[in-house]
């Protein structure tokens, strides 16, 4: 008889779950019948019953595990720039998201940063995600769906520059405010007006700009620079109602460790994007 722990171990159709094979990694969900893994095809009947960990299906060794969110951002299809891991997790400790959280999505993208934000925000959380494409909205459903976490998301087509639309969208949902902003957007700046009177007090907005003039412009709105502005002050405020103001960039290198030879990765990401926070307090 198997122990309460080798039961917990036990992979079942409908886990979700990671696949390394040949050196890939592949996220699937697990089925009854062939399981298509990129060039490669595996049986979902011989998964199903066998122990996470390493086994051996047709000849082929592959190690199994649980999938977590990233191994989704990591492996999904990809259509516009997505949000890679290292910002998203900066994003997800900066803005304080925790289970519960409800969050209101401008870019919904690929879909990378809503696995994230959907993963952290657990089933009593929410999230709205918003795209002005909906060529862009249905590969980030796509991807939402593959790792399980459609519940929490609504997936929306419109511009978050249009008040009236969104608090119909929020009002839909019934959701008077929102704990947290993310615009994934080129002018954020002009989506101001609109998010102010429905991100809470104490919420935080997060921006993800990819150049220095949008992070100025996007500054310059949030802190309400005027002529003889020399800097900013973090712990007054500014005009634009927005106070503990800072922007940041997520650089990630990896260590490259074989035995006798330990040095950074050669093919660093240099630059993905800058995120800017603020706090509303008025």
């Amino acid at each position: 008889m198997n122990s309460d722990g080798d039961q917990k171990r036990i992979i079942r159709k409908s886990d979700r779950v990671t696949i390394f094979l040949k050196g890939k990694k592949f996220t699937a969900t697990v089925v009854e019948g062939r399981m298509s893994l990129g060039n490669f095809s595996i049986s979902g009947n011989e998964l199903i019953g066998a122990t996470y960990g390493t086994c051996e299906i047709a000849g082929m060794k592959l190690t199994v595990l649980p999938s977590i969110a990233r191994d989704h951002m990591e492996t999904m299809k990809r259509g516009p720039q997505v949000i890679l891991p290292d910002d998203a997790s900066t994003i997800l400790l900066y803005a304080g998201i925790t289970p519960g959280t409800t969050v209101l999505e401008a870019g919904s993208g690929s879909g990378g940063l809503t696995i994230a934000l959907a993963s952290a925000v657990g089933n009593m959380g929410k999230i709205v995600s918003m795209d002005i494409k909906s060529a862009n909205s249905l590969i980030a459903q796509k991807n939402i769906k593959k790792a399980g976490l459609q519940h929490q998301v609504e997936f929306v087509i419109g511009d978050v520059k249009n008040g009236e639309f969104v608090r119909k969208t929020l009002d839909r949902f019934d959701i008077p405010e929102v704990d947290v902003v993310m615009l994934d957007m080129p002018d954020p700046w002009e989506a101001l007006d609109t998010i102010g009177s429905m991100l809470k007090i104490g919420g935080v907005l997060v921006c993800y700009l990819p150049t220095m003039n949008q992070v100025e412009k996007i500054r310059g709105e949030l802190e309400g620079w005027g002529e003889g502005w020399k800097g900013s002050d973090r712990d007054s405020g500014g005009e634009g109602g927005f106070i503990d103001v800072s922007t940041h960039e997520s650089l990630n290198r990896e260590i490259v460790v074989r035995k006798g030879a330990v040095r950074p990765d050669y093919t660093m990401l240099g630059h993905t994007g800058y995120l800017t926070f603020a706090r509303r307090y008025q």
